[in-house]
């Protein structure tokens, strides 16, 4: 989760950043692979997760998989240089993709769009 270029994951590893759409301060933080990423998603209840597609133990899709099983209506953001969308497409569902390589301008554009759209109810 959170496994960016090392610009990136520098920029995001406990930023506290003000994005438009979120008078809030954002904070930001990183896990080693998709297992830890389901533990820290358990233990912090974000209100966004994002996470690569290609990270040691699963992918991000599966990732996002397991974590829509437990927080339907988390907005998610798949970042991924992969070139097989179509495996991506399978499981991305009403989440986003962000196409590496990105700038941060599109990373922030990027989570206001997540961050804004409507949630999925929980069941």
């Amino acid at each position: 989760m959170s496994a960016f270029q090392p610009r990136h994951r520098e920029a995001l590893a406990g930023t506290r950043a003000p994005f438009p759409a979120h008078p809030k301060s954002v904070a930001a933080t990183q896990a080693a692979d998709g297992d830890a990423g389901l533990t820290e998603l358990r233990r912090q209840k974000p209100s966004l997760m994002i996470t690569d597609y290609l990270m040691p133990g699963m992918t991000g899709a599966d990732l996002i998989r397991h974590a829509t099983d437990e927080y339907p209506g988390l907005p998610m953001i798949l970042a991924t240089g992969y070139a097989d969308m179509r495996a991506i497409d399978r499981v991305i569902g009403d989440n986003t993709i962000l196409k590496k390589p990105f700038q941060l301008a599109e990373l922030a554009a990027t989570v206001e769009r997540a961050l804004g759209r409507p949630q999925a109810k929980p069941h």
